[in-house]
C-alpha cells in the first residue's frame, strides 16, 4: 500500500511512501484529541453523577458517606431487591407483579426472624400499651418514649427502631399484615422511577417538572406553585420511605445522594432550607426538608448530616408562635392546622434522629390544638382557631394528638376516627392531602375502619396512576380522573410524592399502637432469641 506525502500546497503532491516515524508524528494529534475528549467526558460524567450544586453555605459536599459504603445490602426477602431489575430509566410493565408475588412470603414461618429483629424491638412489642416506636410519648400525657422533656435539642442518639420496617423481612411482614398488594408495591416502584427521571442535573426537583421531561410526548402540563425546597424534600421522603438511602447501594442511591447534597448545600447559617418561591410555601418547605434530612440521618447515622438536621429543627422551634403555639407560612405568626401538622412531623423525625423536643414546644403545641378544636371535647378541628370544623384538618390534628400522647382507646380519638372513617367512605372527591393524613391516622388505629379505608385508597391510587408508556408513566395527574383541589395548585410532583407516601404507609413507620398481628411477630422474635434446648 502506497501513501502520499502532501505538502501544505495541495496543488503540488509529492509521491513517496511515509516512513514509520512520519506516520507516528501524523498520528500524535489524533491521539491527543482522543485522550482529551475522553477525559472531558469522564469529568462531565462524574459531575452529573454527583450533581455538585452551585450554592454555598456549609454544604456537606464530599462529606457524605461514600456511595458504596455504609449499610449492608442484600436483604433476602426485601421488596427493594427489585433494584436488580435495572436502572431508573427502564420500567417493568410486565413481570414486576409476578416477581413481587414471589417475594411476598405468605406466612410468618417463611420469614427469617433473626434478620427481622431491630435492637430491643421484641421488648417493645411485649410492652402492653406502650407505642411501638415510642413517639406517642411526645409529652407529659405519656412520659415514656423518645422525648426527654426539658432536655435541650441535640441530646440523644438516632433510633432506627421506628424506621426499621423499610427493608428486609420485617418490611415483608408489615406489607402482609397491613393490607398491601403486589399491585400497590409495583405502583410504588413505578412512581419512584418517574421521580428519578424528573430530577434536575444539580440534584434538586421542581414542583413544575416540565423542564425535565425528555420523552417525545412530555407529561401533560399542570399548574404548580414554586418551591424547589419542598419538591426536593418530598421526592427524598418518597425514596427514603421505600428504604433507599445515600449509603446503601441500590438503584436510587445516586438520586438520594444528589438530592441531599442539594438540600444541605442551600441551608443558611440559621438552619433555613427555603430557597424561595411562593411565600405561603416557606414553613411547609422548611418542615419537609428537615424531615428528609432527619430521616436520612436516622437511617444511616451519617455524621455529615447531623448538624444540618439540628439546624433545621432549631429553625422550626424558633418559628413557633410563642403565644398560641402554632406555625403558619412565615415564622412566629398566628398558626394554622395545616402548616402545624408538617412541623409536628418534622419534630417527630427529629426524635428519630436522636434530638429531643423542648418541653415548652410540646406544651405550646397542645395549646394550639386546644384552640383549634371546634368542640369542647376536642374531637373535631378547624383550619384556624375560631374556624368551623373540616374533615381534613380533623384528620391532621388527630394524627398530631396521637403523636402527642393520646392513647388508642381515648374516647375523643375513637370518636374522631369514627367520624373521619365515615366521611372518607361517603366522600366522592379526590384529595390526596386528606388521604395522606387520614391513611396514617387510620393505619395507627387498625381494625375494621382501617381495613375498609385501606382497600379503597389503595385500589384507588393504583387505578389512578398513569401506566401508559410515555413521560408521565408512574406519576399521578392532579387533573385526572378528576381535579385534586390541592394537587391542582401544587402540581404533578406533589401529587405523585404524596400518593407514594400514602402507599408506603404499611412500612414507612412502625405502627404506633400494638396490634394482635404484631404481637405474633414479637412472639416469633422472642422464640428466636431463646437458646436451643438440649434433649436429655
Amino acid at each position: 500500500m502506497i501513501r502520499l506525502r502532501v505538502k501544505l500546497d495541495p496543488d503540488k503532491p509529492v509521491a513517496g511512501p511515509l516512513s514509520r516515524r512520519e506516520r507516528w508524528l501524523r498520528a500524535i494529534p489524533w491521539i491527543i484529541s482522543v485522550v482529551t475528549h475522553g477525559l472531558v467526558c469522564l469529568v462531565l460524567g462524574v459531575a452529573l453523577f454527583l450533581g455538585d450544586p452551585a450554592g454555598g453555605g456549609g454544604g456537606i459536599g464530599d462529606g457524605l458517606t461514600g456511595l458504596f459504603g455504609g449499610e449492608e445490602s442484600g436483604d433476602l426477602t426485601a421488596l427493594t431487591n427489585l433494584d436488580g431489575l435495572g436502572d431508573s430509566q427502564s420500567l417493568f410493565p410486565q413481570g414486576a407483579d409476578a416477581l413481587i408475588e414471589t417475594i411476598m412470603t405468605p406466612t410468618l414461618a417463611a420469614v427469617d426472624t433473626a434478620m427481622m429483629r431491630p435492637p430491643a424491638l421484641d421488648e417493645r412489642l411485649r410492652g402492653g400499651a406502650t407505642p411501638l416506636d415510642g413517639s406517642a410519648g411526645l409529652g407529659e400525657e405519656r412520659p415514656r418514649g423518645l422525648v426527654g422533656e426539658g432536655q435541650r435539642l441535640g441530646d440523644g442518639k438516632p433510633s432506627k427502631v421506628p424506621l426499621s420496617g423499610r427493608n428486609g423481612p420485617l418490611k415483608t411482614t408489615l406489607l402482609q399484615i397491613g393490607g398491601a398488594t403486589p399491585a400497590s408495591e409495583a405502583a410504588v416502584e413505578r412512581g419512584l422511577a418517574w421521580l428519578a427521571r424528573h430530577q434536575r442535573y444539580d440534584g434538586s426537583w421542581c414542583l413544575d417538572t416540565s423542564e425535565m421531561c425528555r420523552e417525545a410526548v412530555p407529561c401533560p402540563p399542570s399548574r404548580a406553585m414554586s418551591s424547589d425546597t419542598a419538591a426536593t424534600g418530598l421526592a427524598l421522603l418518597a425514596f427514603l420511605g421505600a428504604g433507599h438511602s445515600h449509603t446503601k447501594e441500590g438503584r436510587y442511591q445516586a438520586n438520594v445522594t444528589r438530592g441531599l447534597k442539594w438540600l444541605v448545600n442551600h441551608r443558611t447559617g440559621d438552619g433555613n432550607f427555603y430557597t424561595g418561591g411562593a411565600p405561603m410555601a416557606h414553613l411547609y418547605s422548611q418542615a419537609i426538608a428537615t424531615m428528609a434530612v432527619c430521616e436520612a440521618y436516622a437511617l444511616t447515622e451519617d455524621p455529615a448530616l447531623k448538624t444540618h438536621a439540628e439546624k433545621g429543627l432549631g429553625f422550626i422551634l424558633r418559628a413557633q408562635n410563642k403565644l398560641e403555639g402554632g406555625w403558619r407560612y412565615t415564622p412566629t405568626i398566628d398558626g394554622d392546622t395545616s402548616v402545624f401538622g408538617w412541623q409536628m412531623f418534622a419534630l417527630r423525625s427529629g426524635q428519630f434522629a436522636g434530638f429531643n423536643v423542648p418541653k415548652k414546644t410540646v406544651s405550646l403545641s397542645r395549646l394550639y390544638l386546644d384552640h383549634a378544636a371546634t368542640d369542647k371535647r376536642r374531637v373535631t378541628y378547624g383550619y384556624q382557631p375560631g374556624r368551623p370544623a373540616m374533615p381534613v384538618m380533623t384528620a391532621e390534628a388527630l394524627l398530631c394528638r396521637q403523636y402527642l400522647g393520646w392513647a388508642k382507646d381515648d374516647p375523643r380519638l375513637v370518636e374522631g376516627v369514627s367520624l373521619i372513617a365515615g366521611d372518607l367512605e361517603a366522600a366522592q372527591g379526590r384529595n390526596i392531602y386528606y388521604w395522606y393524613y387520614a391513611t396514617q391516622l387510620l393505619h395507627n388505629m387498625g381494625g375494621s375502619a382501617w381495613k375498609n379505608w385501606n382497600e379503597r385508597v389503595r385500589e384507588g391510587l393504583v387505578a389512578e396512576q398513569i401506566q401508559q408508556r410515555g413521560c408521565a408513566l408512574g406519576s399521578w395527574d392532579p387533573a385526572w380522573p378528576q381535579e385534586d383541589q390541592w394537587g391542582a395548585r401544587a402540581g404533578r410532583l406533589y401529587q405523585t410524592a404524596l400518593s407514594l407516601l400514602t402507599l408506603e404507609v404499611y412500612y414507612r413507620f412502625l405502627p404506633l399502637y400494638k396490634t394482635d398481628d404484631l404481637e405474633i411477630v414479637g412472639n416469633e422474635m422472642a422464640k428466636d432469641k431463646e437458646p436451643d434446648k438440649q434433649t436429655p
